[in-house]
């Protein structure tokens, strides 16, 4: 019975053991293996030695080539499979998966199969090699039926296109984007990390550019003279010689030059003429700067490069030729003829038996005269009509003897040649005429800088400084425009600076405009923009900057504000000298606490000022300042003593006291004299430049002739003719200064009183005629 049970345990065992034996048999073959839903393969040889083919169907003396083996079964290497008879390997060119519409493939090593031909006729592989298109994209060049972008470029994500490489392949630590120049290396050109730089060598990534690096596009590039250190962070000095020239310490390669060298290693040498190397001394006929020789200009480096050698061989020859020149930039030209009595030809380019018409010849060289040039076989001379060099836009072209080339003609039909004649524009300017198609500016006129317009001439007008005007050089001349740092008047004169008019000040436009009626003068239109006030009122700043002006307030009146005696007369208006409180004191008139007084007072007495501090200057029991109202009409000056050092009338100070000048002048030489002026007060003008009399603005001086009505002017340059009036009676004008040194009130009450007297006189004298008259 156990018998029994061990033979069916056996069988069945048996049964379910894994199968070696070839079922059907395959001749030369001891065992086999059926992969799973596969096809029955040898796996050992019946022939001791032999191998299992490729194709695993039989067995062959030994493996074939672009096959390993391993266990005695041959296997074709990864881009090759079985022979259609199994016993060799050949090229895979079967597509394996297959790809739409490719008839054969290839599989590089460790690669992934692309496409290497296409199954319809003229159709090519796509850049990416995973199908076929009807023709190659652009950005891609086409061989042998594929497909492949340039160097700059990679397929696109579903193969059809090329696109511009931006992604870093191989990545460079740091980077997002790079770019690979043909022939060239992968460089960075940006950062992941925003603000970073791209390094000097374009490896990397940094927090910010080096020294002597340029940023731009948030790239480092090194200077000039300067190149990436060996680790690609910094700029280091371009000095050292690459490759070694023998002797030699220090090189330079300018840009798109060859490397020379610079310096010497031993102590003394010189760089020789041609930059390879150093000798002891310069040569003869070269120049030393800096320990490098240089041949002088008609001389050029020996071929050792140790000497210099006159320039005269033509290299290349030109035919006929026996010497050549190469002026500096320029390009060699025959400077003299082999054959006796020749003539070197007008472009330099050979000889000929004669120069031609219209040139000239000097020492055996044709050269063609002013306005001829060489015809374009260099053997005449034609007449210069081409631009040379060319003027965008323009056809033909003149030179004028000594001249400078213009236009003369333009490429498009209708244009005309601009003013200055280097160019073409679409219509001939204003105050421009136009004749054979070339816009000349008129008499008056000139062309502007970009030469596209016509501006006025600079002197074109009669009127001093003015730039523009209607009616120039005739009777009627009226400016409009005055010269750059000018202002034109209410009476179409120009001056550079409007406060020469009492109560004008100059415009953004660069005209003088009238302050306000309150101001006498000031520094903008509005009331609060007072610089100075008329006679009776005092000027009050709106902050501490006495340049942005102020109001005009009341002038003093005693026992108010404080002040106790309003003693101090400046420009026709009161101000306090004696405050109320003892221990105050006036300053610029007004009476200031106790507190604010230590500043500028240093001795006081029963609230008036005796001294004052540095850079305050006393009048009548109180401190000014130079800067503001009323004191910058006295002082422009305070000394360190408290005392007035230069007068506002250029008179010199007595013990810190400004004497006055007559009131007809601005500034005098003396006092109180009317003919010691050396500037006139508003309305006043005078003839020259030496001290002497100021005469009003209507009336004649000499050769000069006043204007009826004019309230401010200046003389003629000439010194001769009518003077130039800056301001007529009637125009609009603010407050005007009392030179009289009355106050308002004064003044009122005097044109009251000679309306009465005048009134009860043509009353009287009615009453004798009428009355009388009858009697």
């Amino acid at each position: 019975m156990l018998a029994v049970i061990l033979l069916v345990c056996t069988t069945v065992l048996a049964g379910i053991g894994p199968k070696t034996a070839c079922d059907p048999p395959i001749p030369g073959c001891s065992t086999c293996a059926t992969p799973p839903g596969g096809e029955q393969t040898c796996t050992g040889c019946a022939t001791v030695g032999q191998k299992v083919q490729p194709n695993g169907k039989g067995c062959i003396a030994k493996c074939p080539d672009n096959a390993n083996e391993a266990g005695g079964i041959c296997t074709c290497t990864e881009t090759y499979q079985p022979s259609e008879d199994g016993l060799t390997c050949v090229l895979k060119t079967a597509c394996d998966p297959p790809i739409p519409g490719c008839s054969t493939c290839a599989t590089p090593p460790g690669g992934e199969q692309t496409c290497t031909g296409c199954a319809t006729v003229g159709q090519k592989v796509q850049p990416n090699g995973k199908g076929c298109i009807a023709k190659c994209p652009d950005n891609a060049n086409e061989a042998g039926g594929i497909c492949t972008c340039t160097e700059t470029y990679q397929p696109s994500e579903d193969g059809l296109t090329c696109v511009l490489k931006t992604a870093c392949d191989p990545p460079i630590p740091g980077c997002s984007t790079c770019a690979t120049p043909p022939g060239g290396e992968q460089t960075c050109t940006g950062c992941a990390t925003v603000g970073q730089k791209v390094q000097p060598n374009g490896k990397g990534c940094i927090a910010k550019c080096p020294d002597n690096a340029n940023e731009a596009g948030g790239i480092c590039t090194c200077t000039e003279t300067y190149q990436p250190s060996e680790d690609g962070l910094t700029c280091v000095l371009k000095t050292a010689c690459d490759p070694p020239i023998p002797g030699c310490s220090t090189c330079a390669t300018p840009p798109g030059g060859e490397q020379t060298c610079t310096g010497c290693a031993t102590v003394g040498q010189k760089v020789q003429p041609n930059g390879k190397g150093c000798i002891a001394k310069c040569p003869d006929n070269a120049n030393e700067a800096g320990g490098i020789c240089t041949c002088t200009e008609t001389y050029q480096p020996s071929e050792d490069g140790l000497t210099c050698v006159l320039k005269t061989a033509c290299d290349p020859p030109i035919p006929g030729c026996s010497t050549c020149a190469t002026p500096p930039g320029g390009e060699q030209t025959c400077t003299g003829c082999a054959t006796v009595g020749q003539k070197v030809q007008p472009n330099g380019k050979g000889c000929i038996a004669k120069c031609p018409d219209n040139a000239n010849e000097a020492g055996g060289i044709c050269t063609c005269t002013e306005t001829y040039q060489p015809s374009e076989d260099g053997l005449t001379c034609v007449l210069k009509t081409a631009c040379d060099p060319p003027i965008p836009g323009c056809s033909t072209c003149a030179t004028p003897p000594g001249g400078e080339q213009t236009c003369t003609g333009c490429a498009t039909v209708g244009q005309k040649v601009q003013p200055n004649g280097k160019g073409c524009i679409a219509k001939c300017p204003d105050n421009a005429n136009e004749a054979g198609g070339i816009c000349t500016c008129t008499e008056t006129y000139q062309p502007s800088e970009d030469g596209l317009t016509c501006v006025p001439k600079a002197g074109a007008c009669n009127t001093p400084n003015c730039k523009a005007c209607d009616n120039p050089k005739t009777d009627r001349e009226v400016c409009t425009e005055c010269n750059d740092n000018n202002y034109l008047t209410p009476t179409n004169q120009c001056i550079p600076d409007c406060t020469t008019i009492s109560g004008y000040y100059g415009d953004t436009d660069r005209k003088c405009k009238a302050c306000s009626p309150e101001c006498a003068e000031c520094v903008g239109p509005a009331n609060n923009q007072c610089s100075a006030c008329p006679a009776g009122k005092a000027l009050i700043y709106k902050s501490s900057d006495p340049v942005q002006g102020g109001t005009c307030g009341d002038a003093c009146t005693a026992d108010k504000n404080g002040c106790k005696v309003c003693g101090a007369r400046i420009g026709g208006t009161d101000y306090c000298s004696q405050c109320s409180v003892d221990n105050q004191a006036p300053l610029n008139g007004v009476c200031t606490t106790s507190n604010a007084r230590v500043a500028f007072c240093t001795e006081m007495n029963n609230g008036a000022c005796i001294k004052c501090a540095a850079n305050y200057f006393l009048k009548e029991g109180g401190c000014y300042e130079t800067t503001k109202q009323p004191g910058k009409q006295i002082c422009t000056l305070a000394d360190s003593r408290g005392k007035c050092e230069t007068c506002a009338n250029s008179l010199r100070p007595n013990d810190g006291a400004c004497p006055s000048c007559h009131s007809t002048c601005n500034t005098c030489s003396a006092a109180d004299s009317s003919d010691q002026c050396t500037s006139c007060a508003a309305g006043y003008y005078m003839v020259g430049s030496a001290a002497g009399p100021c005469t009003s603005c209507d009336s004649n001086s000499g050769s000069v002739k006043g204007v009826a009505g004019c309230m401010s002017c200046a003389p003629p340059s000439s010194s001769t003719g009518s003077v130039l009036c800056y301001l007529m009676n009637g125009d609009s004008a603010g407050g005007s200064t009392n030179k009289s040194g009355l106050s308002t009130g004064a003044i009122a009450g005097i044109s009251v009183a000679v309306i009465v007297v005048v009134g009860g006189l043509v009353g009287f004298l009615c009453w004798w005629f009428l009355c009388r008259g009858k009697a």
